[in-house]
């Protein structure tokens, strides 16, 4: 499992590795850079159980993801039915 800090070192390791730039690690995730990913990256929430029971989907964290970092949220859903597909859209997941 991923920690908000996780992302934003990746997103970081990302930018700085598409413009050359060395030290990455004294980027911060601010306006400049989230801007730029948004056009290229997304972000994925995930679980890794297939077929993943209905409590720990937590589709919670769609808006959570999409709050904290403004890019282009997925869920790669493992769930049977469409249920969680719909509620996850409906939350603002933009590729299911």
């Amino acid at each position: 499992m991923s920690t908000f800090e996780d992302v934003e070192s990746a997103l970081h390791h990302l930018y700085a590795c598409h413009y050359d730039i060395p030290g990455s690690s004294t980027l911060s995730y601010d306006n400049l850079v989230r801007k730029d990913l948004q056009s290229r990256v997304s972000v994925l929430h995930c679980t890794s159980i297939y077929s993943c029971p209905l409590k720990f989907i937590n589709l919670r964290c769609i808006t959570t993801l999409i709050e904290r970092f403004s890019l282009v949220t997925t869920l790669p859903d493992h769930s049977a039915g469409l249920e969680v597909a719909l509620a996850a859209a409906d939350m603002g997941a933009r590729v299911i």
